[in-house]
């Protein structure tokens, strides 16, 4: 609910882009509302989805998942042999 309520103002702000677009190309001077419209509606659908397909995608490769719960972090070996070799290797440089 938050991320709609954080969108409209962009969907109104892509509805005028649009719109700009299509008086510069002379679309108000069409007489059929219909057409005119359809002609607004359906750049404005698509260019919508696209904004949410690339969310989605960010969202994804930033780890938001459906499951709420964060993953559980422990230490292994390798962590702890990890850290030991950079707190030498800090050590060293302080020496030299």
């Amino acid at each position: 609910m938050g991320l709609i309520l954080r969108f409209v103002p962009v969907i109104f702000h892509q509805a005028g882009e649009i719109a700009a677009a299509q008086k510069a190309r002379g679309v108000e001077n069409r007489k059929n509302p219909v057409f005119r419209l359809a002609k607004l509606a359906f750049p404005l659908m698509r260019r919508t989805f696209e904004r949410a397909d690339n969310l989605v995608a960010a969202m994804e490769a930033r780890g938001f998942t459906e499951n709420r719960t964060d993953s559980k972090l422990a230490l292994h070996k390798r962590d702890w042999i990890s850290l030991i070799a950079v707190c030498l290797l800090s050590v060293l440089m302080l020496i030299l």
